[in-house]
């Protein structure tokens, strides 16, 4: 109950105060969704649901997997930089992580049999604020701020396999297994000598799993891509922990259960000279979503709508560097699945990178994301965020197409 109530102040104060941290909006539902596939696809606005690229994993859509065509290892780090500003003041924060660890298995290209496994943040929470706390409680006053600070998210490990049985039809299924940990504080400081200090933190651990399809399909220059993820079903265990300077710590524990919701996404590319152009558009209905419900908090339909743009670069002996980089761009919506004291909280975003290649079959992919995210109106926050990503993918022919004999 009080976790929630502090909660609640934040949320409808128009006063903050940040540092070290990421998105304030992180501090609802289960934090920032992470709905792209590193560099190699952010660098277009995370466009890849229908983007053959053979040199990136897709995380998407493991369908895709099956036009790889060769061995990957793929490892990558994020670096977040935000500006969060309310009608009184502006002032930034930052955070940065390794992006996920990925290895494909190109069993065998004729049939396009390809096996996948990695891990990587499917949500997180990175907040650090401050409210005014003015109070009245039997004609006692007693003011200063509370302090929110929360870390942590839940991450994916998966395991799949994707096949092509037609020319034109590629089909492909993960396993995936969700984990680990949050941690909220609330921490309320007073001015006046007769009050005294209070905290309270809350730990959770997570663990859930579910299964997600995918489908590609090529007609000619045109690949339509589509992937469907079933609902999981989490249990989170909580451990909650009250502190003060008046009272010994008192701890309680407790495991409860919530539903992340299922997702979609369908896709559609069409490559024309070195020019590949892709369009995705992803759902997720956390309308009954019912975890870390607050009063002035309604969770809604979440969506992403994306446009993505690629150049090849040039396989040409003797051609430049400057030749052979490949160039992305991109442009995206995002509704959040959250909308704050009855207002929809919107993001638009755009994008760049480069693929580069390097000695072999490695390349190194570098991705920048600059968007807006929310408002200063109505007593919201509005947040101005830049995304750099830098990945490394390493490609080696592990396997040889099988041979087969037919009479």
């Amino acid at each position: 109950m009080k976790l929630k109530l502090l909660l609640l102040i934040f949320a409808l104060s128009s006063t903050i105060i940040l540092a070290d941290g990421g998105s304030n909006y992180s501090i609802f539902g289960i934090g920032d969704l992470n709905k792209s596939s590193g560099p190699s696809y952010e660098s277009m606005a995370g466009t890849s649901v229908a983007m053959p690229l053979e040199t990136a994993i897709n995380l998407n859509n493991p369908a895709m997997w099956s036009y790889n065509t060769s061995t990957r290892f793929q490892v990558g780090y994020r670096f977040n930089q935000n500006l969060v500003s309310d009608a009184n003041q502006s002032l930034y924060q930052n955070n940065g992580k390794i992006d996920g660890f990925h290895i494909l298995f190109s069993i065998d290209t004729s049939i396009g049999l390809s096996s996948g496994l990695g891990l990587f943040s499917n949500s997180s929470q990175n907040y650090y604020v401050s409210s005014p706390l003015d109070l009245t409680i039997d004609s006692i006053r007693a003011s200063g701020k509370t302090l929110f600070q929360g870390t942590g998210g839940i991450t994916s490990m998966y395991f799949g396999l994707s096949v092509k049985p037609l020319n034109f039809l590629s089909i492909g299924l993960q396993g995936k297994a969700y984990f680990g940990v949050s941690d909220d504080i609330v921490r309320s400081l007073f001015n006046e000598n007769y009050t005294f200090e209070s905290l309270s933190r809350q730990n959770r651990s997570f663990k859930g799993g579910s299964f997600r399809p995918g489908i590609s399909l090529l007609f000619e220059n045109f690949t339509f891509g589509a992937f469907y993820e079933t609902s999981p079903t989490m249990t989170s265990k909580n451990t909650t922990t009250y502190y003060s300077s008046l009272n010994k710590d008192t701890l309680f524990t407790s495991s409860t259960e919530f539903a992340i919701p299922s997702s979609f996404g369908i896709g559609l590319s069409y490559l024309t000279g070195k020019f590949l152009i892709g369009f995705d558009y992803k759902a997720q209905n956390f309308t009954n979503f019912n975890f870390k419900k607050l009063n002035n908090v309604e969770y809604t339909n979440g969506s992403n709508i994306s446009l993505g743009i690629m150049r090849y670069g040039s396989t040409m002996a003797g051609s430049s560097l400057l030749d052979k980089i490949s160039y992305k761009f991109g442009a995206g919506y995002n509704k959040l699945y959250y909308k704050v004291n009855g207002k929809d909280i919107d993001e638009m975003y755009g994008s760049l990178g480069t693929s580069i290649p390097m000695p072999g079959t490695g390349v190194l992919e570098l991705s920048l994301t600059i968007g807006k995210r929310g408002t200063t109106n109505d007593g919201l926050i509005q947040e101005i965020f830049a995304k750099l990503g830098v990945c490394v993918s390493i490609g080696d022919v592990w396997f040889k197409p099988f041979k087969r004999e037919f009479e």
